[in-house]
């Protein structure tokens, strides 16, 4: 294999790391992180009516 070959292929996969990279910190930054009890409306099953 050719050595601009690697070096192409090296900077390619290099671009979807840094992109995948990019893509985990926004969702880090957008995800409700918080350590206290859930919500209500998390916690409760919802009701189901009986037919």
């Amino acid at each position: 294999m050719p050595v601009s070959t690697m070096i192409l292929l090296a900077g390619v996969v290099a671009m979807f790391a840094v992109f995948a990279g990019a893509l985990a910190w926004a969702e880090a930054q957008t995800r409700n992180l918080t350590t206290g009890p859930a919500p209500a409306d998390f916690t409760d099953p919802p009701k189901r009516r009986s037919l």
